[in-house]
């Protein structure tokens, strides 16, 4: 498929059952409110973390359910009431994924920030430090982005989601623009969709907006970057085992 294909489908796909969309509103919106409440009450901010994480946990093994199905061909949006166990238990190994990537960028951050306070910016190591450290930073980023995906055409073995050489080329084979625009959804899905019930997102917006968000936009960016991501790497796959056969 090239770009224009690959965001059609992925639109049809998330328009495609829009009782999901809502139940996936109502999923987001649950996280993200439940994320902003301040609680004094030990014993009540204890279930309502408890509570968040669970929220967390199914989101990202919705997430997880999306790229298995398009991975296996499926071009409907899976159930979110269907076995939610099985949502948290791949929700858990996605949040190893998202903390294990986030852990080497924070810590490559505090690396440079280190650098920043303790030596001179004007010094040449220095500038050529930085430079290095900001490219590792972002081959990580782009790299957790497909990380899941890479994951599950491996027969879900949690390695392959740290695989960086194998990710790389993912994206070398997916071609210029497809690549960039894989990038551009993951980027701003995870900020959309992830970042907002981890309180990380760099949204500052009114309540009545961030409802919005939650509710309407959320779950259309959640299901239609998944998939394009997922149909991006598909494709790639794809190529490889008819390449292997031929």
């Amino acid at each position: 498929m090239n770009l224009k294909e690959l965001m059609k489908e992925s639109l049809k796909y998330t328009l495609r059952d829009w009782k999901m969309l809502i139940l996936v509103g109502i999923l987001l919106t649950l996280a993200s409110t439940i994320e902003e409440i301040h609680i004094t009450h030990e014993t009540l901010a204890i279930i309502f973390l408890i509570l968040s994480l669970l929220l967390l946990l199914i989101e990202e093994g919705y997430r997880a359910k999306i790229i298995e199905t398009t991975l296996h061909g499926n071009n409907m949006p899976p159930n979110l009431l269907k076995n939610p166990k099985g949502l948290i238990k791949e929700g858990f190994y996605e949040v190893i994924i998202l903390v294990g990537y986030s852990s080497i960028i924070s810590g490559i951050i505090y690396l440079m920030l280190y650098m920043g306070f303790n030596g001179s910016i004007y010094n040449l190591n220095f500038i050529i430090a930085v430079t290095l450290l900001s490219i590792f930073c972002t081959i990580f980023l782009i790299c957790f982005l497909i990380a899941p995906i890479n994951k599950a055409i491996n027969d879900d073995k949690l390695i392959h989601a740290f695989k960086i050489h194998d990710l790389l080329k993912l994206y070398h084979k997916m071609g210029l623009s497809n690549a960039i625009c894989s990038i551009i959804l993951g980027i701003t899905g995870f900020n959309l969709v992830v970042a907002p019930i981890l309180n990380w997102g760099i949204l500052d917006t009114y309540k009545f907006f961030e409802f919005l968000i939650s509710f309407l936009l959320s779950p259309l960016i959640l299901l239609f970057t998944t998939r394009f991501l997922s149909l991006s790497v598909k494709e790639v796959a794809d190529k490889e085992i008819k390449t292997i056969n031929d």
